[in-house]
């Protein structure tokens, strides 16, 4: 009832991700008004959690600089990425499946989101 998930491309590939990235991009650009279109009943407020670093430069968009992960994880106040700022529309939250970037590496991020979920900003 709480939790949401979906994947940005909804169809079904026969290569992974990073052996098909170039067909992977181009299906995104479809799947991104779709996924819009989907998540409309939703409030706008509601954080979209990015697992992979490829999702956030996807729906980055075009006009906005673009962080690395390490950058995005050493730097929680830049959390969440502003709805003004992607092509949802909504606030991204990256929390990278790469254990690189597992929450008990990087604790001042890991509070960052659990504020961010729990509406807890001050």
């Amino acid at each position: 009832e709480d939790l949401y998930v979906q994947n940005l491309c909804q169809n079904y590939f026969t290569k992974e991700t990073s052996d098909n990235l170039k067909e992977w991009m181009r299906a995104s650009e479809f799947w991104i008004d779709e996924l819009n279109n989907e998540l409309q009943p939703f409030a706008q407020n509601i954080p979209v959690l990015l697992t992979s670093e490829l999702l956030y430069k996807v729906l980055l968009d075009d006009n906005v600089l673009s962080m690395n992960a390490s950058d995005l994880y050493d730097n929680p106040e830049r959390m969440p990425i502003p709805p003004t700022h992607n092509k949802l529309g909504r606030p991204l939250l990256p929390l990278y499946r790469h254990p690189t970037y597992a929450l008990t590496k990087y604790s001042a991020y890991a509070e960052r989101v659990s504020k961010i979920l729990f509406n807890d900003l001050g």
